[in-house]
């Protein structure tokens, strides 16, 4: 506001986390949700996995990766209304 610019008439704003309360605030916030719970479950079966391994010695790395989502609100939409 400071600036004297809108969100998004003149600036478009997304965040990096999808925290719960972006989509509470006005204009509601874009974000890129990361799928922590997702990674977070991955990384559990893994350390369990790894840990009810008899042969500990015996590691096969593993990748996996997870898809981040684009999640469109107001502050990033030029048709927004104010």
């Amino acid at each position: 506001k400071t600036a004297n610019k809108k969100i998004p008439g003149d600036i478009a704003i997304v965040g990096f986390a999808n925290e719960p309360f972006g989509e509470y605030i006005s204009p509601s916030l874009s974000t890129v949700n990361q799928q922590t719970v997702q990674m977070g479950e991955e990384a559990a079966k893994l350390f369990f996995e790894s840990f009810n391994n008899k042969n500990r010695f015996d590691y096969n790395p593993r990748k996996l990766v997870l898809q981040p989502e684009l999640i469109c609100r107001q502050s990033s939409l030029k048709s927004y209304e104010l």
